[in-house]
Order: C-alpha cells, then sequence, then structure tokens
C-alpha cells in the first residue's frame, strides 16, 4: 500500500507544474499565445464544437482501452481496466496519461507472451503511445512551439489508437 501512496504523491506533485502551465496563459498577457490563443480565434462556437469533439474522441479512446484490457487476462493485466478514464481529470490526466501508456502496453507484453492471437505482433503501442504523451506536456508552452507539440501529439495519438484498435480486433478474433 505504501508504493501505491509513493506513486499517488509523485503523480499529484508532477500535476502541481502542469496546472501552473495550463493555468499561465490565463493569468498574463503575453501567455495568452499558443494553442490557447489559436483555438480563441476561432470564436466560441467552434471551440466549443472542436473540444466536445475531442472529448468524445477521448471517449471513445477510453471504451476502446478499457475493453481492451478486459479483453487480457487477470494476470496479464497491469492496471484497472476502468484506469483509462482518469484521461478526463483535468490537469492530473497529462500526467496519468504516461501512467496509463505504461499500464496497457506491460498489459500487452504480457498478454502477447501468453495468447497466440497476438503472435506476430511487433509493437504494443509505446512508442506513439509515450510519444503523444510527451508532445501533449510540449504543447502547454504558449507559442509556436506549442502549436507544433500540439499536432505532433494528435497524430502520435492517432497512430497510437489505430495500433491498440489493431491488436484489439486480433483479441476479438480470437473469442
Amino acid at each position: 500500500m505504501t508504493e501505491r501512496r509513493s506513486l499517488l504523491a509523485l503523480k499529484l506533485a508532477l500535476t502541481l507544474p502542469v496546472a501552473a502551465a495550463m493555468l499561465y496563459p490565463f493569468a498574463t498577457p503575453e501567455g495568452r499565445a499558443g494553442v490557447l490563443a489559436s483555438l480563441t480565434a476561432l470564436g466560441i462556437w467552434n471551440f466549443t464544437a472542436i473540444l466536445t469533439a475531442f472529448l468524445v474522441a477521448i471517449a471513445f479512446y477510453c471504451m476502446m482501452l478499457q475493453r481492451l484490457i478486459s479483453r487480457a487476462a487477470p494476470e496479464n493485466r497491469a492496471m484497472r481496466p476502468g484506469a483509462v478514464w482518469l484521461m478526463f481529470v483535468p490537469f492530473y490526466n497529462i500526467v496519468e496519461d504516461f501512467f496509463i501508456i505504461r499500464g496497457v502496453n506491460e498489459t500487452l507484453r504480457r498478454e502477447g507472451a501468453a495468447n497466440p492471437a497476438l503472435a506476430g505482433v511487433k509493437s504494443f503501442g509505446a512508442l506513439p503511445g509515450y510519444g503523444w504523451c510527451t508532445a501533449q506536456v510540449l504543447a502547454l508552452v504558449p507559442n509556436r512551439i506549442g502549436e507544433a507539440a500540439a499536432l505532433v501529439a494528435l497524430a502520435l495519438w492517432l497512430w497510437h489508437w489505430a495500433q491498440i484498435w489493431n491488436i484489439l480486433k486480433r483479441m476479438d478474433q480470437e473469442r
């Protein structure tokens, strides 16, 4: 239990600078650049539509990850299937996403060693998974670097989604 508390304390400690970085553009006029400026320039309705579509996409992604982990044998699960929904906790999610990717990757590595349906799978999504997590942290930089990082994060997230979807299809065919 102490290890879990220590890990939670670490995650919460790392969440503080993330929250500060995410709130910075609201606190200072010179910080109102980058992704936030680009999105707010679209107008409130377009911004709301994009945000809603993005949140719906994240929900579908979480459902897929939850289904994937649920399909793995219980002894191969490196995390609880429902833990993927922590992606919706503001600020904390930026840190937690790294741990979700680790849990998914470890689950798939274990399942891949025991499940013939995953024979021949060369990648369980670690590269695009950790890549999008890292790029989304860089997207907090309020300038063109942040904007570019946000686009890279989106591309890597979609790549990860596609890899996981293909693995899930293999696991579903086995059933």
